[in-house]
């Protein structure tokens, strides 16, 4: 009796077992499904701010590269800046020179003139 229940009990362990088995392996499937967008998420993630990094190395690199760029020019029109400054200078100074020369000549005119004046007043009292 003990044998033949032992037989009988035999495939009904194995049963459980396979049962067992499967809701283990079940389990496990859902696991890894669930698992699965989680990691695909984070991969995600992680490549978009590897991306959002890449985009702020290209961005500065090409302010860096404008910028040097742009140093030639700014010192180009500083330099023609400074150039049409003198230029303006050299011509205020040329046209202010003979104003300085006439204003010079109109003094020793009218110094002349008194000077005349004052020798005839001189020669008129003395004759």
């Amino acid at each position: 009796a003990r044998k033949k229940a032992a037989e009988e009990e035999e495939p009904a362990k194995q049963k459980a077992a396979d049962e067992e088995a499967d809701r283990q392996k079940d389990a496990e499937e859902d696991a890894a499904r669930k698992k699965a967008p989680e990691e695909e998420a984070a991969g995600q993630k992680a490549a978009d701010e590897e991306s959002a990094r890449q985009k702020d190395v290209d961005e500065e690199a090409a302010r860096k590269k404008a910028a040097e760029e742009e140093e030639p020019a700014k010192q180009k029109a500083a330099d023609e800046e400074a150039d049409r400054q003198k230029d303006a200078e050299e011509d205020a100074a040329r046209k202010k020179a003979p104003e300085e020369e006439a204003a010079g000549q109109k003094a020793a005119d009218e110094e002349s003139a008194r000077q005349k004046d004052v020798d005839e007043e001189a020669a008129r009292k003395k004759a």
